[in-house]
Parts: structure tokens; C-alpha cells; sequence
């Protein structure tokens, strides 16, 4: 990945010097295709080691949600980029940080009111099951991921639960699985939102109809492929 040649255009394009004006002009430049390509092959390969590490699961998961992470701002960053890029004509002072961001913090979209049910939220990329949710005090947004083998391995716990029994508690689960915890509760919110299961009290669950749960929860994975 040719991540110094990204540096080297960007800011050729963007600190291009105007001897005759505080103000630097930017204008529409044939680099723009270059420079768009570059960040996709740079968002691309960082989703490709996220994916190959969340299936060897263990303790890579930190790593892969850590790139899964710069993935995503490498895709941002990209669409920041050719948004400035292709302007007819864009004011930028030299030594500003563009976009309204301040040094050393990053830029968060705080959800509005109305908006805060929406979450969680759930979505389907290639193989990884994607849960974005709110921070506590609701003004940022977390991911947290789980690949389909993991996926179906609860799943299919959870089924073996429902075949004998109307309820189960959390621990039940992570004692038979080797899953962090939060994956465990992704997966069970998911159920939860999706009105397969109940919670009468923190930390028990139980199937809303059992004899149904395994048909239920085995549409669930292209249902939520499907919608996006």
C-alpha cells in the first residue's frame, strides 16, 4: 500500500503556495482519481486483516476491531478528501485544520433525540456481523463485531437451550463458549431487538416461543443482509 503516496498528493493539492494571497485556491485536478483509488486500496486492505484476524478470533479481537476502526476513517477520511478535491473552486487557509476539526480531537456526530432510538444497530459486511450502539452518555458511537462461525455457534447453543427449556442466564452461555462477553450480549440484544427473546430480569432470558427459536434465529443472518 502506497500510503506515502497518498500523503504527497494530498498535500501537494492541498497546500499548493500562493505567493500572491494569504489564501490558498484549490481546483479541480486530474490527481483526484489517484488519490480516490489509493484510499480504497488502503480501506480495503485494512477490512481485509480485520477479517482475517476476527476469524482466528482468540485474543486477535482487539486487533481486528482496531482495524475494522481505521478502516472505517480510511473510507471517511477518502470521501473528506474527494469532497474538497471536487469543488470548482475551494478557499483554504494554510496551517487550518479543514472540515471544522480542532487539533487533537476527533470529529463525532452527536445523534439527536429522535434519533437515539435507532439504536442499536445492526448491519451485515461480508462475513462479520456489525452491532454500532451509543456510548453511555450518548454522544458517541462504539462497534462491535462478530464473525458468522461465532455467530452460528451461539446460535446453535442457543438452540440446543430452547429444544429443553424456556429460559437460560447469560453465564450458562459463556461458560460453554469461548467468546468475549460482549460478542455474547451482541448477539443476544440482536434476539432481543428482534423480539425472539425476553429479559424479565438482568441476566436471564427467556425464548419467546422455543419450538420456533431455531427457525426464527436461522432467517435472522440474510434478514439482515438483505435489508442493507
Amino acid at each position: 500500500m502506497q500510503k506515502k503516496e497518498i500523503l504527497v498528493l494530498c498535500s501537494h493539492l492541498l497546500y499548493k503556495p500562493n505567493p500572491m494571497a494569504s489564501r490558498s485556491r484549490i481546483q479541480r485536478s486530474e490527481h483526484v482519481p489517484r488519490v480516490q483509488e489509493l484510499f480504497k486500496q488502503l480501506r480495503d486492505f485494512l477490512f481485509s486483516c480485520s477479517q482475517e484476524l476476527a476469524t482466528a478470533g482468540g485474543a486477535n479481537w482487539d486487533r481486528a476491531e482496531a482495524l475494522f476502526k481505521l478502516a472505517k476513517s480510511a473510507d471517511q477520511l477518502r470521501s473528506s478528501v474527494i469532497s474538497v478535491l471536487s469543488d470548482e473552486e475551494v478557499s483554504y487557509t494554510r496551517g487550518a485544520l479543514p472540515l471544522g476539526l480542532k487539533e487533537g480531537s476527533a470529529r463525532s456526530k452527536k445523534p439527536k433525540g429522535d434519533q437515539k432510538r435507532d439504536y442499536p444497530k445492526y448491519r451485515v459486511t461480508g462475513d462479520l456481523l456489525i452491532k454500532t450502539g451509543l456510548s453511555r452518555d450518548a454522544r458517541k458511537e462504539y462497534e462491535h463485531i462478530l464473525t458468522k462461525k461465532d455467530f452460528d455457534a451461539l446460535i446453535s447453543l442457543l438452540a440446543e437451550f430452547s429444544s429443553s427449556r424456556r429460559d437460560f442466564a447469560f453465564e450458562e452461555v459463556r461458560g460453554r463458549l469461548e467468546l468475549p462477553s460482549y460478542q455474547i450480549y451482541t448477539v443476544l440484544s440482536l434476539l432481543r431487538a428482534r423480539d425472539i427473546l425476553l429479559v424479565p430480569k438482568r441476566g436471564l432470558y427467556i425464548f419467546k416461543t422455543p419450538k420456533a427459536f431455531r427457525a426464527e434465529a436461522a432467517n435472522l443472518w440474510e434478514a439482515i443482509r438483505t435489508r442493507e
